[in-house]
């Protein structure tokens, strides 16, 4: 009896302790309340880092900006001081294109000033003679020594150097306006030919041929238009 008593009050005990465990650990358990606000928190957490990272890629971003616009502007000067630089070779360049073309100018003026006067008279004995194509040994002289002279300028033209120094755009204008004046005498001294030939047979083809061919004012009026151009572009930068 007494045995049984002390097994009875163990078991009671024993009992007694796991149920005060049981409901310890049904205490200890987190209630919704508790759960809901640690998933706050987190998702807090969370938005936070996420905006940390936004501001981060934005000052990157806005960092990448200035460095961006700083190679730009630093780009930009550069430009601009190539260019300040250029102009200035340029401006240089011009002054010495300007000795060098004058130089050059007034043996040309000088030769087409000449020429051109020396071209009025004989338009004159031109005129006339169109009007009445009759031959005469007079004629026939100074249509002669109308080509020597035509010839004579042929040979002053082919020994004008144009200077190698101007530059290429100067010196291109320059190489045109003598391209121009030589093409002008050529012509001038075929027509000459067929007039010449014309008083030895007076072939009407003969005479056709000087009157197609008399193109010597208008190649030097070619010429001077380009010198004239050349001139221009000495005066000023490009």
């Amino acid at each position: 009896m007494h045995i049984s008593f002390v097994l009875a009050v163990v078991c009671f005990t024993a009992m007694i302790i796991v149920g005060s465990n049981q409901l310890g650990s049904d205490n200890d358990a987190p209630t919704v309340a508790e759960t809901a606000a640690d998933k706050s928190k987190d998702e807090e957490q969370k938005k936070k880092e996420e905006q940390k990272k936004k501001e981060e890629q934005k000052k990157k971003e806005e960092q990448k900006k200035k460095e961006e616009q700083k190679k730009k502007e630093e780009q930009k000067k550069k430009e601009e001081q190539k260019k300040k630089e250029e102009l200035k070779k340029q401006a240089e360049k011009r002054k010495n294109d300007a000795v060098l073309y004058k130089a050059y100018e007034k043996k040309m003026l000088d030769f087409s000033k000449k020429a051109l006067e020396s071209s009025a008279l004989f338009v004159t004995f031109e005129t006339d003679f169109l009007s009445n194509p009759q031959p005469t040994v007079e004629g026939y002289q100074y249509v002669e020594s109308y080509k020597e002279v035509i010839l004579s300028y042929r040979d002053f033209l082919g020994q004008q150097q144009i200077p190698k120094d101007l530059s290429e755009d100067v010196r291109k204008l320059l190489i045109e306006s003598k391209g121009n004046m030589m093409d002008g005498i050529a012509m001038q001294v075929t027509a000459l030919n067929s007039l010449l030939e014309y008083f030895d047979s007076l072939e009407i083809s003969d005479l056709a041929d000087f009157k197609d061919n008399r193109l010597f004012v208008a190649g030097m009026n070619a010429g001077l238009e380009k010198l004239q151009q050349a001139e221009q572009m000495v005066e000023q930068p490009k």
